[in-house]
């Protein structure tokens, strides 16, 4: 027979009264059927029912303290200020077919960690493309995005470049090597 114990409740089974961390906590472990089923009391209502809980037979009991636990907090594995350090980066530089790719793809990014509206996509007559315009949700600074039309089997190739050029940010600057001393004059 292979038994399910749950974890302590967060709230008392009684009075449906939150736990505090460090708070005492009452546990009686009662057989129902096949079933083991847990009950957590506060000490005050624990009181009403120790003499029950002690002269049933079928069921265990005992006193522990509640310990409150937080999840961990959520880590954010692409920094959003990193991505839009590299989108300035590529948008002040020279833009060509890779950059374009790129900054597409950073906007994209940014588009959904919401730091980055879409406006509206317009057509730019001269060069036969789509441009994407997207607003900075806090700075109100406007953006114009070339759609490079990537195909899906440009994109993991692009992602992963675009890894790599998020990762070398977070690497501090290589040392410069240290010069020969100077040759020590002989007599």
């Amino acid at each position: 027979m292979e038994w399910n114990i749950q974890l302590p409740s967060k709230t008392c089974a009684n009075c449906a009264g939150q736990f505090g961390d460090k708070d005492p906590c009452h546990s009686v472990l009662a057989m129902n059927n096949v079933e083991l089923i847990r009950r957590d009391y506060c000490a005050a209502c624990f009181e009403g029912i120790r003499e029950q809980a002690k002269s049933d037979a079928g069921s265990a009991y005992w006193k522990t303290v509640y310990k409150l636990v937080l999840p961990p907090p959520k880590v954010d594995p692409v920094k959003k200020d990193k991505v839009e350090s590299l989108l300035r980066a590529y948008l002040a530089g020279e833009i060509d077919d890779e950059t374009k790719k790129i900054c597409y793809l950073l906007a994209v990014m940014l588009e959904r960690k919401r730091v980055l509206k879409h406006l509206k996509t317009f057509s730019d007559t001269q060069n036969d493309k789509r441009v994407l315009a997207y607003q900075h949700a806090k700075t109100g600074e406007s953006f114009a995005i070339p759609d490079p039309g990537l195909a899906m089997t440009e994109i993991p190739q692009l992602q992963a470049r675009v890894k790599e050029l998020l990762d070398t940010m977070d690497r501090p600057p290589a040392a410069p090597m240290p010069a020969d001393p100077p040759p020590t004059p002989q007599s």
